[in-house]
């Protein structure tokens, strides 16, 4: 369980110091845009995107990782976007869940991300390319949502923004928005994201039903079985073991190897 153990005063909070990840990343972001820029100079247009973005008809593994390091070189927005929000609000959740665990969020849920979109563009445009770290950036933000809840973004608790903005997602999922955006990429962000927090305690929950599903299912077969023996036994009492069939004697001979 992880607390929030400040709660600023203010509406509105920065994250406060830097932290090694987010340094990085936004050093690795800023410095793959600068090269796309360059590249788009000396290649045909798009070279990288076509090479490292997310495709389905020339999908490669490692494109699951460095598509969410691409942007649009289009759309500084983009980026912009993408890297606030990774250093206003990846910050704090590095320094509660440390540097490792705060990774492998980062970049599970980015690939995450990617397959959800992978698996709905193979219906609707499996010529589509996807880029950036929008997926990887949902994930951070459900975390933050969960490790401070209560937090101000402006005018609503964290807890409150981040389910407007996914149910906003969803919503455009859905209705399959032509606007350019990956929104189901940013679905399987968000619940990569949730997963990553709550997944456990779930699987815990249902992996624990299951068991006792299993036990209850396991003493009503003993019962059946018992109750069959008993029955058997009272055929055998006056007529003798003869007149019991074949299959009969072969229960019998099972059971007894089962309640030893």
């Amino acid at each position: 369980m992880y607390q929030d153990s400040y709660q600023p005063k203010l509406k509105f909070y920065w994250g406060g110091k830097m932290t090694p990840a987010v340094r990085a990343l936004l050093i690795i972001n800023g410095a793959v845009f600068v090269g796309q820029f360059l590249a788009d100079s000396v290649l045909p247009p798009h070279t990288l995107e076509r090479l490292f973005g997310l495709s389905i008809n020339s999908f490669r593994p490692w494109q699951l990782i460095t598509s969410m390091f691409l942007h649009s070189t289009k759309d500084l927005f983009h980026i912009i976007f993408n890297m606030l929000w990774l250093w206003m609000l990846g910050k704090d959740v590095e320094r509660t869940i440390r540097t490792k665990k705060f990774l492998i969020l980062y970049l599970a849920g980015g690939a995450v991300s990617g397959l959800c979109w992978m698996a709905i563009c193979a219906i609707r445009d499996p010529n589509a390319i996807a880029i950036g770290a929008s997926g990887a950036v949902f994930s951070i933000l459900v975390a933050y949502a969960i490790l401070f809840p209560d937090r101000r973004f402006f005018f609503f608790k964290a807890r409150y923004f981040v389910i407007g903005l996914i149910v906003f997602e969803v919503l455009m999922s859905v209705l399959g928005s032509e606007d350019g955006v990956a929104h189901v990429a940013h679905v399987g962000g968000a619940a990569f994201g949730f997963l990553f927090f709550k997944g456990a305690p779930l699987w815990q929950d249902f992996a624990a039903k299951m068991r006792r599903r299993k036990k209850k299912q396991e003493r009503l077969k003993e019962l059946q079985i018992r109750a069959r023996v008993d029955a058997l036994l009272d055929k055998i009492n006056p007529r003798g073991l003869d007149s019991l069939t074949e299959k009969e004697k072969a229960f019998l001979k099972k059971a007894s190897r089962r309640f030893k």
